[in-house]
């Protein structure tokens, strides 16, 4: 993601403006319905054996949706661009 995004809570989703685009992040269990609840975790410059952002425009996003469910369900990312 973008390290300028700030994403807020929308709803059950989280969703964030940069640069006139808007990045939606929503979760589903049955991917027909995305009305889960969505979490923003943490932004990194690090990530496991990824490589590291640090110094670059991007940093790796975590989302966290399914705790009551047992961690089982889908999450998408819609991109709208204007």
């Amino acid at each position: 993601m973008l390290r300028s995004a700030i994403f807020t809570a929308s709803g059950g989703t989280q969703t964030a403006g940069v640069g006139g685009a808007t990045y939606t992040v929503a979760a589903s269990t049955d991917l027909v319905a995305w009305a889960s609840t969505v979490t923003f975790v943490v932004k990194a410059d690090t990530y496991g054996s990824l490589p590291n952002l640090a110094g670059t425009a991007w940093q790796y996003g975590t989302f966290h949706a399914f705790g009551s469910l047992g961690g089982k369900g889908f999450i998408r990312r819609v991109i709208a661009l204007p």
